[in-house]
């Protein structure tokens, strides 16, 4: 639903599915810089949240996660089969807990994928899988009979370029013929992450519904 000007997903699956909210596909783009201020209700619950990057007609994607106890996971998604992890669950102080507002920020450059929250730096890879044009995607879900409520609001999308993606500590691995998932970065990148980007527009979401059953961290 949207209220008050924010996209908001409600859930309450007895089997724990994962949603979809929705997505915007009228402006496929491939590198993106994606920014949305995300506030989950219900206190420390062992939800998921967060942000996709090119969503193809499956409703498959880039999925960028953080959950409202504090945990964060990079995965590839799938509408059918749900998650499949680059990076599984794990916790940051980046992330602000309960009831508190976080600001999410994506990178989905070429190869390179990154996560940001609240202006810090969370993790990057390097994968190939969707290496295309997509849309973008916001997406909830929780644990088994649990209610989950997550507020999106002040949704920015940007196009990019390799240049714009983020110095990190190490450089990132050369690229290969087969798929990977890659650590790349283990500190504060050096620039602004949003330096010379160019806004684009993006037309409201439109809702999905439930997807593959995927477990909370």
């Amino acid at each position: 639903a949207i209220e008050d000007g924010q996209y908001v997903i409600r859930t309450n699956n007895p089997n724990g599915a994962s949603y979809l909210w929705g997505k915007n596909d009228t402006t496929p783009l491939k590198n993106v810089v994606i920014e949305v201020q995300a506030t989950s209700s219900g206190g420390e619950k062992d939800n998921w949240f967060g942000v996709m990057c090119r969503v193809d007609d499956s409703d498959s994607g880039y999925a960028f996660l953080i959950s409202a106890d504090g945990f964060w996971a990079v995965a590839k998604a799938d509408r059918q089969r749900g998650l499949d992890f680059l990076e599984t669950w794990k916790e940051s102080t980046a992330i602000e807990k309960g009831n508190k507002s976080n600001t999410i920020q994506v990178y989905c450059v070429e190869d390179y994928l990154a996560l940001y929250v609240n202006g810090e730096f969370v993790a990057d890879r390097t994968d190939k899988s969707f290496d295309r044009v997509g849309g973008i995607g916001l997406l909830a879900g929780g644990a088994e009979d649990q209610q989950v409520e997550v507020r999106f609001d002040t949704l920015t999308v940007k196009s990019a370029s390799f240049e714009n993606r983020p110095n990190t500590a190490t450089p990132s691995p050369a690229p290969t013929d087969t798929p990977t998932a890659t650590s790349t970065a283990t500190a504060t990148p050096e620039v602004s992450p949003t330096e010379g980007l160019v806004p684009v527009t993006v037309p409201p979401l439109q809702p999905l519904g439930p997807a593959a059953t995927t477990p909370a961290p």
